[in-house]
């Protein structure tokens, strides 16, 4: 083997005897005894080596040996691998010097039976498979390994912040899917939103990641958002499903009751709000008065296409509801039969933003000691919120990620990354707004 030492010896009888080694035919400098030593041998001392011995008497004597310098055992590099889950991950090395050899794989230190061969092969990659593969060649001159790391990539997770659920809202409905996505061992590429899992609706390449589905007509709905990562690999949210109503559930609390002190009949009728918006008005249309004798409703607030209805004068919050009474005047104290339907009053539609909101009231900002900010303002339950900045009143940016309304007071801190660029210590001035999406 390379490194090691070798030695010819002759041995020879006769007078005055002198000693010439020769290698490959040519004279050997210094080689004057019956010993030939190599220290350390290498591919260049491999060859033919003859020794020719002389004496006062005779003929010179010549002897012939062969040197095989084998050569040592190396392997080339492997080299790591990250792949995705269900794929086939393959290393295989090269061994160089003088065979034969043999191959032993090991995962994490552990020998892997069966694994002999030049290349090792896992198909079908899960979790468990992910660790330092080693392999060990040995061969006549010493064993030599090489390492590589296989990691198996994890997927994306996505999640749908907003709308919740079971939410509701009202046709035609305009709102925002809103989803966060994050990728523990690589990076989020896209997020794309999907209606009833097949019907793509949109996509984003950068947080936020939100669309916004317009005129939805009455029925259900189911999103799902998507994620993609860096390695291609995929990851689903939980689908979330909302319903669309044409108008708000209305129900007739107790009945209809005479009032002899008032000689009407009361109706109370409780209206909800299901949605996680605040409804700014809502009308009772009271349908089939009989006319013979006239039934007519006394408190109504006004007649449209001659059908009476009563209207609240107060929003009502996102999951309450507002009670309206009715009273009917009977002449001949008839009990009436109405038929009541609910409807929406019609709210103003909101400017139009860069991100398609409405601007929203801040109730109070301070500094903090550490110079981060401080803005508080009364939310909406379920309702999307973006805070944007500004230092010159011109150019304005959106920090992330998105604010999801709770239905009360909520404090939001400007301390720089990863809320905003740069920490509001860095700026002479800063202004921020609020914005709700629809």
């Amino acid at each position: 083997c390379e490194g090691n030492p070798a030695s010819f010896v002759v041995s020879a009888s006769g007078t005055g005897l002198a000693y010439r080694w020769f290698h490959g035919g040519n004279l050997m400098a210094g080689q004057s005894s019956n010993t030939l030593t190599i220290a350390l041998a290498s591919q260049a001392d491999a060859g033919a080596y003859q020794v020719v011995v002389s004496g006062v008497c005779g003929t010179a004597r010549t002897n012939t040996a062969m040197l095989s310098v084998n050569a040592l055992v190396s392997v080339s590099p492997m080299a790591s691998l990250f792949q995705n889950p269900g794929t086939t991950a393959s290393f295989s090395v090269v061994a160089s010097g003088s065979g034969p050899f043999t191959y032993v794989w090991k995962k994490d230190g552990v020998r892997i039976p069966g694994a002999t061969l030049t290349n090792l092969t896992i198909a079908n990659l899960t979790y468990t498979n992910a660790g330092i593969y080693t392999v060990e060649v040995t061969g006549p001159c010493g064993t030599a390994s090489q390492s590589a790391t296989l990691a198996v990539n994890h997927p994306p997770v996505a999640t749908i912040l907003s709308p919740t659920n079971g939410a509701i809202f009202f046709t035609p409905t305009t709102f925002t899917v809103l989803a966060n996505a994050s990728d523990v061992d690589g990076v989020v590429t896209n997020v794309e939103f999907f209606l009833f899992g097949t019907n793509k609706i949109g996509e984003c390449s950068g947080a936020p990641y939100f669309v916004i589905p317009s005129n939805l007509t009455t029925g259900t709905y189911t999103f799902i958002a998507k994620a993609t990562d860096n390695m291609g690999a995929t990851g689903l949210s939980s689908p979330v499903q909302i319903s669309v109503i044409d108008r708000p559930p209305l129900q007739t609390i107790g009945g209809i009751v005479y009032s002899p002190q008032l000689d009407f009949f009361i109706q109370t009728n409780r209206v909800f709000n299901p949605t996680y918006s605040t409804l700014n008005a809502v009308r009772i249309y009271i349908y089939n008065l009989t006319n013979s004798p006239a039934i007519t409703v006394h408190n109504a607030s006004g007649y449209s296409n001659n059908i009476p209805y009563v209207e609240t004068h107060q929003a009502i919050a996102p999951g309450s509801y507002v009670d309206i009474r009715i009273e009917y005047a009977s002449p001949l104290r008839v009990v009436p039969n109405p038929i009541l339907k609910a409807e929406l009053v019609p709210a103003a539609n909101p400017g139009d933003l860069n991100i398609s909101g409405a601007l929203q009231h801040i109730n109070r900002m301070f500094i903090l000691a550490n110079r981060t900010t401080m803005t508080e303002f009364l939310s909406q339950s379920n309702r999307v919120y973006y805070i944007q900045y500004t230092h010159d009143l011109k150019k304005w940016n959106t920090a992330t990620p998105a604010v999801i309304g709770s239905g009360g007071y909520i404090q939001w801190m400007d301390g720089g990354e990863p809320n905003t660029d740069s920490s509001p210590a860095n700026d002479p001035m800063r202004f921020y707004r609020l914005v709700m999406l629809p």
